[in-house]
């Protein structure tokens, strides 16, 4: 079967629908991002008594609130989350689960936007740069020559753990000043809560640049960082330029910009589906580059480049959206009609210079 494109819109829109938490499928590793929501589940230890099931929400790129009680919910664009404790066992439930609407039983629903105070407001402004959090680990976040990165991830200095820079590979990273650290609001009942460190990053001139952060007490020399946080800076001039690694990343654009994604082709028997966006972004154009002989190579010798999709888009008005692309499998006369096996996205802020 040869590959093919597909451009989704009008009426097949509703494919792109965010999954309500009701059929939400806790079985892998997953990420959804609306509006300014982020859910990360973590499934660990799989299969074995000790699997443990991780969820961890956002809002504006900070963790949301906890509640003071379990059973405590949230209502998100997925439908309700509950709270449903972080014990220090590693199996069974921890953090926050969705949790079907007629069964969310008697507990106090939460504003998880309005806890996230001013702060928080501020910092996830289009024009402010792109703030992120612990669901950004091992991504990518383009940003235009000149704008910020800010990292904030919590931490509890009171154990004698903070957050450091241990690197910045790379020309386009540049910090501002030093980590700092905020007291989260005092809570009844809870002491030494822990609060949020943060760490902000000028996007100094075009190029890569790889941001490392290390959760480690400093008198512990040699010793393994309790926890890492990784992310890649990627500054750009004029058109920002994608390809598989910035899946699940962020992406900030002024208006009028353009943006290219490239994505391989390293599996003829998929076909890849290109949703068209909304809110801030216009399709422009799709292009296929087939199989084609590198340059230098000969006919005694050949060397052939992939194949490769080529999509264009405009940053047309402020606002946010997404850049996604699914590649699926066409089933046979006994599977089943459609099986997504990867699902592109990039989530995107388009501001007004």
């Amino acid at each position: 079967m040869g590959n093919r494109l597909l451009i989704i819109g009008g009426l097949l829109w509703a494919c792109s629908a965010p999954v309500r938490a009701e059929g939400l499928r806790l079985d892998e590793d997953k990420v959804l991002r609306e509006g300014g929501w982020t859910y990360r589940f973590e499934l660990r230890h799989p299969g074995t008594r000790s699997e443990g099931r991780y969820g961890k929400l956002f809002m504006g790129g900070k963790p949301a609130l906890v509640p003071s009680a379990k059973g405590s919910f949230c209502r998100t664009p997925w439908g309700p989350m509950v709270w449903v404790g972080d014990s220090d066992v590693v199996w069974g439930d921890h953090g926050w689960m969705p949790q079907p609407a007629d069964s969310i039983g008697t507990g106090e629903a939460v504003d998880c936007g309005r806890t996230q105070g001013k702060a928080a407001a501020k910092g996830a402004s289009l024009e402010g740069g792109v703030v992120v959090s612990e669901e950004a680990d091992s991504t990518q976040v383009h940003l235009p020559v000149g704008q910020r990165l800010t990292v904030r991830l919590p931490g509890n200095p009171t154990t004698g753990y903070s957050w450091e820079v241990a690197e910045t590979a790379g020309p386009s990273a540049a910090l501002q000043g030093g980590v700092e650290y905020a007291p989260a609001p005092e809570q009844p009942g809870l002491v030494g809560s822990g609060g949020t460190f943060q760490a902000v990053f000028k996007a100094a001139s075009e190029g890569r640049s790889g941001i490392k952060l290390a959760y480690r007490r400093p008198w512990e020399k040699g010793t393994a960082p309790a926890r890492t946080f990784n992310v890649e800076l990627v500054a750009f001039t004029k058109a920002a330029r994608l390809d598989e690694a910035a899946d699940k990343g962020v992406l900030l654009l002024p208006k009028g910009a353009q943006v290219k994604l490239k994505l391989t082709v390293d599996d003829e028997t998929l076909t890849q589906e290109m949703i068209r966006p909304k809110n801030g972004l216009e399709f422009v154009d799709a292009d296929f580059k087939p199989p084609r002989m590198a340059e230098g190579s000969s006919d005694s010798r050949p060397e052939y480049l992939q194949p490769y999709h080529l999509y264009t888009y405009k940053a047309k008005e402020a606002g946010e959206g997404e850049i996604r692309v699914r590649f699926r499998r066409d089933g046979g006369t006994t599977g089943p009609a459609v099986k997504i096996v990867k699902d592109f996205r990039v989530f995107v802020r388009v501001y007004q210079p």
